[in-house]
């Protein structure tokens, strides 16, 4: 379920990446419209993806594992049944293609932002963006309201 690759990039070529690309069914999994039912077989992955973080080992994540840390951050901080990705966008913020030979995308472009929208409960809007180095942080959550939307703490 996981592939973890080493790819050396960076000046002089003496920076070790360690990537983590997960397989498509983790996102065709994630495109499903309860996936809490899943969580807890990927809470090994997940833990293993902090364990790389925590030891300042991991650099890059591809926009399957901002997946998961969005999950997980999701769970730990709301009360929810389901998720829903709802939406998601990559801002890709270096590209060394030409000095690197693999050819892997994240290889190629290992420093992104990932913003994505979760539907939690089937209303609350969460907004996260996602460090390729694996920071979450909450941008801004939305519930319905009488009145609109109303932003929720």
């Amino acid at each position: 379920m996981e592939k973890l690759e080493r790819v050396i990039i960076g000046p002089g070529a003496d920076l070790l990446v360690i990537l983590a690309a997960i397989l498509t069914i983790t996102d065709t999994v994630l495109l499903a419209p309860n996936i809490l039912e899943g969580y807890d077989s990927w809470k090994k992955l997940i833990e293993r993806i902090k364990g790389f973080i925590s030891k300042k080992q991991l650099v890059s994540i591809d926009e399957e594992g901002a997946k998961l840390l969005a999950i997980d951050y999701i769970v730990n901080h709301y009360s929810c049944n389901d998720i829903e990705l709802v939406d998601s966008h990559v801002i890709n913020i270096t590209d060394i293609s030409g000095k690197v030979r693999n050819t892997s995308e994240l290889a190629k472009r290992p420093h992104n932002y990932y913003v994505q929208t979760y539907r939690i409960n089937g209303e609350d809007r969460i907004i996260l963006g996602i460090r390729s180095d694996g920071e979450v942080k909450l941008i801004k959550a939305f519930g319905l309201s009488n009145y609109g939307l109303c932003e929720l703490k």
